[in-house]
């Protein structure tokens, strides 16, 4: 239903009179005009009353306030992400997903001769359009005088209703990256505390089921340990509650381990389970109602997933997706909608994009759950011990996993070191055995490189931004801060299976395969998570890499641009080499002609 934006607190806009797209230009003249119709000078010699001339003063004093946040292009900034903030947490924090909104759900601005349609897009961005916009696409704007809202739109015979998308939810989709990343970097951080986690903990209300979306190839750095514990935290006490018969809403959790495809196939999913179970609980969830593996993107095990959520939820309960930034909630929620078969003119699609943020407010998912039971999709939690926080786009496109991983197998001896771009290097310092296994799992996109650990600092002088990539480009290498190295005393049983991981936040692991100990030293960047984990992955590949640099288009880059500088600099030597004798035979014949002379 349309509706008037009527119960909306006045903006710095609306003071003005402008749209919240104006350009500096039109809203300069606005607030000239503004000023001069409430200047108090215009008031000093009439008979008003002081109530009337306090509300003018008053009104004077916000328009010379909002002139001086919107003439500023920098204040403005920071005000229109203020605002759309506030406009999402309006009506108790819960919206409705708007990414893709119908023209019927959009509000009306009569302007006169041209009317104006607008909404608040969840991922924080505005949009609007105009009736002669909606002309030329076969709609059509009436007044109806017998009602209080004297707007009817009328679609076409035989047309569906469009879906509009946002500038920042259209940039995500078909480019894969936000259309303005200096405003970007001025949103407000979302609060999962007050705006969610208190409706997880509540002992009244509707059941909540909890959905813990992790990413399989990034389990320890996408699980959000936080959420867990405090949903944990509930259900104990809430369980306790209900059994004394008080109150007790006691909330269910379902884990749900995404990008199932970009494991190997031939891993044991009764394995994979055991571990996924136990290495949950290690991060606080310790009551699990339901473990699903899942694939967007094959669409492995949706159906089993819906089936639960449903069952889980019940015909009034609400559904929380929780997870961190870029774990795959959106595209995982998209397919669930497409599998629970719901009314498709009713169906939240939601904004899917390989960049952290997508999700910038909470919001209701429409058609994915019957009856009255809710679905919501919550903004993606921040993790700044992934390194991916701290990478450009070009950086993560490296990084990032898109395809089946495959293993990379060193056989190390003690004193060598391996490294993964220009991200992370692992040292072999003691071992009890002969070598080591180490296999790395991770981008195929990354270069790897195995070498002695005592030219580590050359290694950090002469490649790091160039074949080690990323970072990309040596002033990165400096801007991504100093190393720090973290020590792990290991042990293992088996020549022919690994035995434990060193995982990195957000990037990938080492697997570890040997019998006997070691000591080990990982060195990455100041903050990132690395920690030590049973293997996942206990198998390695049948042929061994060789010591020095992988072989890949970065390294292949590096080296072009490389042997191109030594040539142009040995070209140049040559030519100095040949100006200088050529200037020595000329100052020799010039000598015996003088010689002569004499």
């Amino acid at each position: 239903m349309l509706r008037h934006k009527n119960s909306v607190e006045e903006s710095h806009y609306d003071l003005l009179s402008v749209k919240e797209d104006a350009s500096y230009e039109e809203i300069r003249t606005s607030y000239r005009v503004a000023i001069l119709n409430y200047h108090p000078d215009k008031l000093q010699n009439t008979r008003q009353m002081s109530h009337v001339l306090n509300e003018v003063q008053d009104r004077f004093l916000k328009i010379q306030k909002a002139w001086e946040i919107l003439g500023n292009s920098k204040l403005r900034a920071v005000y229109d992400s203020e605002l759309r903030a506030s406009r999402k947490d309006r009506g108790d924090g819960v919206g409705v997903a708007a990414e893709d909104v119908n023209l019927e759900d959009m509000e009306i601005e009569d302007g006169g001769e041209v009317l104006e349609l607008f909404y608040q897009c969840r991922c924080g961005d505005y949009f609007s359009v105009d009736s002669l916009e909606l002309g030329k696409m076969g709609y059509t704007l009436l007044r109806d005088e017998n009602k209080a809202l004297p707007i009817i739109l009328v679609r076409p015979k035989a047309r569906q209703w469009r879906n509009i998308v946002c500038a920042r939810c259209h940039s995500l989709r078909h480019y894969g990256k936000v259309k303005d990343p200096t405003v970007e970097n001025l949103l407000p951080e979302f609060d999962f505390d007050h705006t969610v986690g208190r409706r997880l903990v509540s002992a009244i209300g509707a059941r909540s089921v909890v959905l813990l979306v992790v990413d399989a190839v990034d389990f320890d750095g996408s699980f959000p340990k936080k959420v867990a514990k405090l949903v944990s935290e509930a259900i104990e006490e809430n369980f306790t509650a209900w059994k004394e018969g008080k109150s007790g809403n006691v909330p269910r959790i379902v884990l749900v381990v995404t990008k199932l495809d970009l494991l190997p196939t031939s891993l044991s999913p009764t394995r994979l389970e055991h571990w996924v179970r136990q290495r949950a609980r290690e991060g606080g969830a310790g009551v699990i109602k339901k473990v699903h593996f899942v694939s967007a993107v094959k669409d492995w095990g949706l159906k089993d997933l819906v089936e639960d959520v449903i069952t889980l939820a019940g015909p009034r309960g609400n559904v929380w997706a929780v997870g961190m930034q870029n774990a795959g909630k959106s595209t995982l929620i998209n397919a669930m909608g497409k599998w629970a078969g719901g009314n498709e003119g009713k169906l939240s699609l939601l904004t899917e994009a390989p960049v952290p943020g997508t999700t910038l407010g909470i919001v209701k998912v429409e058609g994915v759950l019957p009856g009255q039971a809710k679905l919501f999709d919550t903004p993606g939690l921040l993790n700044p011990h992934q390194i991916t926080t701290r990478l450009t786009r070009d950086e993560q496109k490296l990084v990032h996993i898109s395809k089946e991983l495959k293993p990379r197998t060193y056989r190390v001896k003690e004193g060598h070191s391996v490294h993964i771009g220009g991200l992370i290097r692992l040292d072999i310092e003691e071992l009890s055995a002969d070598s080591v296994y180490v296999t790395v799992w991770a981008s195929p996109y990354l270069p790897l490189h195995m070498g002695k650990t005592e030219n580590a600092s050359t290694m950090l002088e002469d490649h790091f931004g160039l074949q080690l990539q990323p970072p990309i480009g040596e002033k990165r290498v400096q801007e991504l801060g100093k190393w720090v190295r973290k020590e792990f005393h290991i042990s293992g049983s088996n020549w022919d299976s690994s035995s434990v991981d060193i995982a990195a936040a957000g990037l990938g692991w080492f697997a570890i395969g040997l019998k006997g100990e070691a000591v080990l030293g990982a060195w990455t960047y100041e903050g990132v998570d690395v920690v030590l984990r049973n293997s996942l992955i206990p198998f390695r590949s049948q042929i061994f890499e060789v010591a020095g640099f992988t072989v890949s288009k970065i390294v292949s880059k590096a080296d072009q641009a490389l042997n191109k500088s030594m040539r142009l600099h040995e070209n140049k030597r040559k030519r100095s080499v040949h100006n200088v004798t050529a200037a020595d035979k000329s100052l020799s014949l010039m000598v015996d002609a003088g010689t002569n002379s004499c």
